[in-house]
């Protein structure tokens, strides 16, 4: 039983000695994709700073897309860790969103909000209906946000 236990003792100073992994850079940008029942209306693109901060906010008609967060390394891990707050205010009033989660290359669902549509305008007689706002959130390689402070807008 001593010699398991003196082998034991013998490799775990082998074992906590080894270096864990470096920490992944921070990705130079964040691209936020706003939906509309899955049709694509606004792409904004944000430069992430040397701590990891990216912000950015757009009109889209008389509503207001407001995105805040922070991107960490985290040691061990092939992705980063996002975390951000969204709001969007409108005619119906503010609503926000929160997430935390790994997130790479690929657009990842970060939340949603109900919306109401007007399909022929507020015209008498028109019953507006449910919609869907959906935003997704993606790191890109490029840095294009670090330059342009506005997003582009895709469609109305």
């Amino acid at each position: 039983m001593r010699k398991w236990i003196a082998l034991w003792l013998g490799c775990l100073p082998a074992w906590a000695a080894t270096p864990l992994p470096p920490k992944p850079a921070l990705p130079p940008e964040v691209v936020a994709t706003l939906r509309r029942d899955g049709a694509e209306l606004l792409r904004l693109p944000m430069c992430v700073d040397a701590k990891g901060a990216f912000s950015g906010q757009r009109e889209v008609g008389d509503a207001l897309l407001s995105i805040g967060g922070n991107v960490a390394a985290v040691r061990a891990q092939a992705k980063p860790l996002l975390s951000a707050s969204a709001s969007w205010s409108d005619q119906d009033g503010k609503r926000m969103i929160s997430a935390q989660t790994l997130i790479g290359a690929q657009p990842e669902l970060v939340g949603s909000w109900p919306q109401r549509a007007t399909p022929y305008g507020q015209a008498s007689g028109v019953v507006s209906q449910q919609s869907s706002l959906s935003l997704y959130l993606q790191i890109s390689p490029r840095a294009e946000a670090c330059g342009k402070p506005k997003g582009e807008q895709i469609a109305h």
